[in-house]
């Protein structure tokens, strides 16, 4: 009936027609086609497929890349929505903070603290860096 349907149905929802197998599968390689067959002068045919992860051009009759192993074809997968997208937490409630609240981000306070004991002195064109660390660290 030509009726364009979901992947997930498994019958047409105008005919009611069961699918055919072939509808489960999805061509994951492009086929080169004829214009670029012609510049290869013969290496490839118009029926030559590129793979979509590694880009490398297959033949005709291989069902997988001969360097990444990728399928020639796969399944659909089912999209379902479930993996989050946009307004996926709905509410959320935040914690109140205060600007001048500094302990709650302890570890930039800590590359604040570095950065503090590091001293920067000019030395012949070059700069040079010296560290001090007097300081335990105990976790």
């Amino acid at each position: 009936c030509a009726n364009i349907n979901f992947a997930r149905r498994n019958k047409c929802n105008r005919c009611h027609k069961d699918r055919t197998d072939g509808a489960g599968k999805k061509k994951l390689g492009q086929e080169i086609g004829k214009a670029l067959a012609d510049k290869s002068r013969g290496l490839f045919s118009a029926d030559d497929w590129q793979c979509n992860k590694c880009g490398n051009v297959n033949w005709a009759r291989r069902q997988q890349c001969n360097m990444c192993n990728a399928p020639k074809f796969g399944e659909i997968e089912e999209r379902t929505g479930y993996g989050g997208g946009y307004n996926d937490r709905g509410v959320v409630e935040y914690i109140k903070r205060d600007d001048s609240d500094s302990e709650y981000d302890e570890v930039s306070n800590f590359f604040e603290f570095l950065e503090s004991l590091i001293s920067v002195e000019p030395y012949w064109g070059v700069l040079k860096v010296s560290l001090t660390l007097n300081f335990d660290i105990i976790l």
